[in-house]
C-alpha cells in the first residue's frame, strides 16, 4: 500500500513546470512498481531510489533541489511472509487495530514533535475515549468506511474555522485495509531527510 499527499507552494511554476500532481503520480506509480517486485529491499532504500528516479525525470528542466519544488508525504505498508513493514514520512499516520490491546498509532515522530504544540483542543479530553480519536476512528471505518471519517473531519474543521462556509484544507485521504492476515509488525523506518 502506498499513500501520498502531494505538497507544493502555489506560484512556483518557475521552479518546476510539472507541478505537484505530476510529481505525486510519478512517485506513487514508481513506488508501487518497486514494491511489486517483492525483492525484499528495505522500504527506506526503495523510497530513496524512487525519489531519485522521479527527480531525474525532470532535473534537466526543473530546480528539483529547491525547497519549494513538488514533494509529498509518504505512507508505505508491505505485508509479506508473515511480516508487516511500514515507512512513514511527514504527517501520515498508520493505525493498526490489534486484537489484543487496541489500536497502535504510528507516525513520523519528527512531525509529531512539531505538532504537539498544536494539540491544545484535546486538553481536558480523556485519552482512550472516542472523543480523543483513534479507537473511535477505527469504529467509524469499520461501520461506515473512509468517506464518513473524512465527512466528520470536514464538519469539525468547519466548526473550528467559523462555520460551514469557512475555507478548510483540501487534502483528505484515508486508506483502510481490513482483514489482513495476522503478521509480525516490522520496525519503523524513518528515512533520512533529503
Amino acid at each position: 500500500m502506498v499513500l501520498l499527499d502531494g505538497a507544493g507552494i502555489p506560484g512556483t511554476e518557475s521552479i518546476c513546470a510539472h507541478g505537484v500532481t505530476w510529481y505525486t503520480h510519478r512517485l506513487g506509480g514508481a513506488l508501487l512498481g518497486r514494491l511489486s517486485r517483492d525483492d525484499g529491499r528495505d522500504l527506506g532504500a526503495i523510497l530513496a531510489a524512487t525519489i531519485g528516479e522521479v527527480a531525474a525525470m525532470h532535473r534537466g528542466t526543473c530546480d528539483v533541489g529547491h525547497p519549494s519544488s513538488p514533494q509529498a508525504t509518504v505512507a508505505m505498508v508491505r505485508a509479506r511472509r508473515g511480516r508487516l513493514d511500514y515507512l512513514l514520512l511527514a504527517d501520515s499516520f498508520l493505525v493498526l487495530d490489534q486484537p489484543d490491546g487496541g489500536p497502535q498509532v504510528l507516525t513520523d515522530e519528527r512531525e509529531a514533535n512539531a505538532r504537539r504544540a498544536c494539540s491544545a483542543p484535546l486538553a481536558g479530553v480523556a485519552e482512550g475515549t472516542p472523543e480523543y480519536d483513534w479507537p473511535g476512528v477505527l469504529d467509524l471505518l469499520d461501520a461506515d468506511g473512509p468517506i464518513d471519517v473524512i465527512r466528520r473531519v470536514r464538519r469539525a474543521e468547519a466548526r473550528a474555522a467559523g462555520g460551514p462556509d469557512a475555507r478548510v484544507p483540501d487534502d483528505a485521504t484515508v486508506a483502510h485495509c481490513a482483514h489482513l492476515p495476522r503478521s509480525e509488525v516490522g520496525e519503523p523506518r524513518q528515512p533520512a531527510a533529503t
